[in-house]
């Protein structure tokens, strides 16, 4: 008995074991004479699992700082580690991913100069992406194992030898930045823990949409038993002065989420309580760039310049788990509005498809027609995503605010 409390007692000044930190090491923001920052987006790619990060430059690297680290992650924006530092990181018994100008470290370790390409295509886990190659630094490995490869080049423009890892450019871009979140979770050992699939949201749906088509596609998806949000908002103006009035365009979210839509707010949380005085439940925001209001969100996110003026969007399927315990689901695709914008959609969608634990987010404006709000469901069911219920694939835990 006595041997037991003990235990109890012990077991409950264990300390919670950390998350495995990542030492993120770089030489510069930014390619010479460009103000695209490229330590961004592999930070935004690495906020996907869940770890510490810490940042070091390759100037100040200290065996320290590598044997501190669970993993270490290595950028060379403009050119390759110093020799100090790139002795330590040879030697380093760490898992470490190197990329750009530093990306020999996973190979024979000798610099090279970079070959930037033209438009190129890059097969990758049976799908092939369309994207341009500046930099990208030929390194040759005769015992590397290819993971992805560009038309016409000799060398690989990814591969691994062991816990090293290697990419031969920056994944600053779309296609390149969700490659390499799918790499990471070879590097981590990682398995997503939620399901593959896709999120339909009628985006939009304010008091000038036309009720009645809106009304015409959630039947039909009702119909189909798939699952959808509706992103949303209210003008506080007074009734009649809209095409449709205020009572007539809550009559007809009600309807809509009688019909199973999950109801997203636009704009944050502020008009909150017109909806729940109307007794609609509000299931999550949509929000860019994304906050962390501790609820599920849906946006947009995007990659600052060096001078905040050269913001690019930031591709992602992986969504994040905030710190205040909500989720943010990023956008992943557009509905069209004619049938060559959906041929482009049912390949983005293949695509996208391809990658593990892809959550596509996908936006159809709620202000198209019926015939073409159900065309780009039919050809996003097409791409046999599982269409998901956003509230259900991704529950809170216990105790945390929903």
């Amino acid at each position: 008995m006595i041997r037991a409390l003990v235990a109890a007692g012990l077991a409950c000044v264990l300390p919670v074991q950390a998350s495995p930190e990542v030492l993120m090491v770089s030489d510069a923001p930014a390619k010479p004479f460009s103000t695209l920052n490229e330590i961004t987006p592999v930070e935004l790619a690495l906020a996907r699992f869940g770890m510490r990060l810490k940042s070091c430059s390759t100037t100040d690297l200290t065996a320290d700082d590598l044997a501190a680290a669970d993993y270490i992650v290595v950028m060379g924006v403009a050119e390759f580690p110093p020799p100090e530092a790139a002795r330590i990181l040879k030697e380093a018994k760490k898992p470490i991913f190197a990329l750009g100008a530093a990306c020999p470290l996973a190979g024979d370790g000798m610099p090279v100069p970079s070959k930037p390409t033209g438009p190129v295509d890059v097969g990758y886990r049976g799908a092939t992406w369309h994207t341009s190659l500046d930099p990208f630094y030929p390194v040759r490995s005769p015992a590397a194992i290819v993971l992805a490869r560009a038309s016409g080049q000799a060398t690989p423009l990814a591969w691994r030898i062991g816990e090293r890892f290697g990419m031969a450019t920056l994944p600053g871009s779309g296609p390149l930045s969700l490659i390499f979140a799918d790499l990471l979770q070879d590097f981590f050992q990682w398995r997503p823990a939620w399901p593959s699939g896709l999120v339909l949201v009628l985006e939009n749906f304010h008091p000038g949409c036309a009720a009645g088509d809106v009304q015409r596609v959630a039947d039909y998806l009702a119909h189909r038993k798939t699952p959808f949000v509706v992103a949303t908002q209210m003008s506080d103006l007074p009734a009649g002065e809209l095409p449709m009035p205020k009572e007539e365009f809550l009559d007809s979210l009600r309807y809509l989420q009688n019909r199973g839509g999950r109801m997203f707010l636009t704009g944050g949380v502020s008009t909150r309580s017109k909806f729940e005085e109307a007794g609609l439940a509000i299931d999550g925001t949509m929000t860019s760039p994304p906050g962390d209001e501790g609820e599920r969100e849906i946006g947009l996110e995007s990659i600052p310049g060096l001078d905040r003026r050269d913001a690019r969007e930031f591709r992602m399927v992986l969504p994040r788990r905030g710190t205040s315990g909500g989720w943010h689901l990023p956008v992943g695709a557009r509905g069209g509005l004619d049938g060559e914008m959906n041929q482009h959609l049912a390949g983005d969608l293949k695509q996208l498809g391809s990658l593990r634990g892809a959550v596509v987010v996908l936006l159809i404006p709620a202000w198209l027609p019926f015939r073409a709000q159900r065309e780009t469901i039919d050809t996003a069911l097409a791409s046999g995503l599982e269409a998901l219920d956003p509230v259900q694939a991704f529950p809170f835990s216990k105790g945390e605010i929903q």
